[in-house]
């Protein structure tokens, strides 16, 4: 799950706070002091959760507001 606030600025720039609550099983494993594995296993309930200060320019957002035609190469 992510959530986010975001203040939209003029000409698409905008700047906001994001959580990330992210869960997923991942592989967990211990090595000896010669680097071979000793033992691994799975962890079904693995998470990360991070607080993100964002920064940013929404193309689409200022193209919708100003713009009657974005026209421009994507890769």
């Amino acid at each position: 799950m992510t959530y986010g606030a975001y203040l939209m600025m003029e000409r698409g720039m905008f700047i906001g706070l994001e959580h990330v609550d992210y869960t997923i099983p991942s592989a967990v494993g211990f090595s000896g002091e010669n680097k071979s594995v000793l033992f691994y296993g799975m962890d079904p309930n693995f998470k990360i959760k991070t607080y993100s200060l964002v920064v940013g320019y929404d193309e689409i957002s200022y193209a919708k507001r100003y713009e009657a035609d974005l026209s421009c190469f994507y890769f």
